[in-house]
């Protein structure tokens, strides 16, 4: 019984082999399905940037000097070299004698010519009465010809205009010297610092001796751009400073660009001006000025979905579920994004990653982004 038992299961597993034996095993192959992202293009601008370094200056300077004929000594000097004054405080203080000598001097002369001249007036007058008189002798034939002559000339008022030339001459010198007094006061031109001068108390002041003030509250860059930056700077234009000493930049704008370029470098001029009121940058600190283009509205992408194949660029993007190539049109770049000139609208749905690993013919699925 035993035996027979045994001899089924043998049988039993016998064919068991011979069935795993005779399966053949079927191979399965899975299509590939690239993962991509797409994004919907917009419109916007492109923003690109040049920089020029130059140095801060002042944009107001105003000098004041001795305006003296004759030297005067120093009596007192107000401020120190590197003050604030307010335009019209006096600086320097001049003593006045030799301009008092002066003055007095030049309205003795004017004085003295007016005497002359009425003087001179009187005997005109004088002398014309008497040439009337002689005229009638004449006439009569009670004095000569050479008589008549004489007293014409006595009578003539020629020396008068010689006499009312040297009054004028003599009023102008006084009234010069006059104002000379005013100018023993040295006062500040405009409001600012003290950036220059040269006067020391008890030295004699001549027209060596000056000072210089310095408006700070608003500086300027003058910079040398090219034709290309010229072309692009429209009323838009954004210009900014930086102070490389402190890091800070500085909204400012565009006081002036010189249309004639210069014939040795062929660059044109420009002065940028920023606002300085809190005093915080000084004239000679080194400053790039950044100057910012915005250009059209047009459509923009992502720089790097944009593929170039031989001579031409192109893009992928998704329709239907398909990838389809769009060749397109490059503008400029910011290094990020681009600008789509032609070839791509905002309607579109464009591949920004996964379209190094696929073509028209690949099997997609969209894993963000679409609509």
């Amino acid at each position: 019984m035993k035996k027979t038992l045994m001899m089924a299961f043998i049988v039993v597993l016998a064919f068991v082999f011979v069935g795993c034996a005779e399966e053949t095993p079927v191979e399965v192959v899975e299509e590939k399905v690239i993962s991509v992202e797409v994004v919907t293009p917009i419109e916007g601008s492109i923003v690109n940037e040049t920089s020029i370094v130059g140095k801060l200056e002042a944009k107001a300077t105003a000098a004041a000097m001795v305006q003296l004929a004759m030297p005067e000594e120093i009596l007192s000097v107000n401020y120190n070299l590197g003050d604030y004054v307010e335009e019209g405080a006096v600086i320097v203080v001049l003593d006045t004698e030799s301009t008092d000598d002066q003055v007095e001097n030049a309205r003795l002369a004017y004085q003295t010519a007016v005497k002359n001249y009425n003087a001179a007036a009187e005997a005109v007058k004088t002398n014309q009465a008497n040439l009337e008189r002689t005229q009638k002798l004449y006439d009569s034939g009670v004095v000569s010809k050479q008589q008549l002559e004489a007293s014409e000339l006595q009578a003539s008022d020629g020396q008068l205009k010689t006499l009312a030339t040297q009054i004028e001459q003599a009023k102008f010198a006084y009234e010069n010297a006059q104002k000379s007094l005013d100018n023993t006061s040295i006062t500040a031109p405009i409001s600012g610092i003290i950036s220059s001068m040269n006067f020391e108390e008890n030295n004699l002041a001549t027209s060596q001796n000056t000072l210089v003030i310095t408006d700070m509250s608003a500086l300027e860059v003058n910079i040398n751009i090219t034709e290309e930056v010229l072309q692009k700077i429209t009323e838009e234009t954004s210009i900014r400073i930086l102070v490389e000493s402190t890091g800070e930049t500085v909204d400012s704008k565009i006081e002036s660009i010189n249309p004639v370029a210069n014939a040795q470098t062929g660059l044109y001029g420009m002065t940028v001006s920023m606002d300085n009121s809190k005093g915080d940058y000084k004239p000679g600190m080194f400053a790039r000025v950044h100057i910012a283009f915005t250009g059209e509205k047009r459509v923009i992408i992502p720089i790097d979905s944009v593929l170039k194949d031989d001579e031409d660029y192109f893009v992928y993007t998704i329709e239907d579920d398909k990838v389809v190539k769009k060749p397109v049109t490059i503008g400029e770049d910011d290094g990020e994004i681009i600008e789509i000139i032609e070839g791509l609208s905002t309607d579109d749905q464009l591949v920004v990653s996964g379209q190094n690993y696929i073509d028209e013919t690949s099997k997609i699925r969209v894993v963000l982004g679409g609509r």
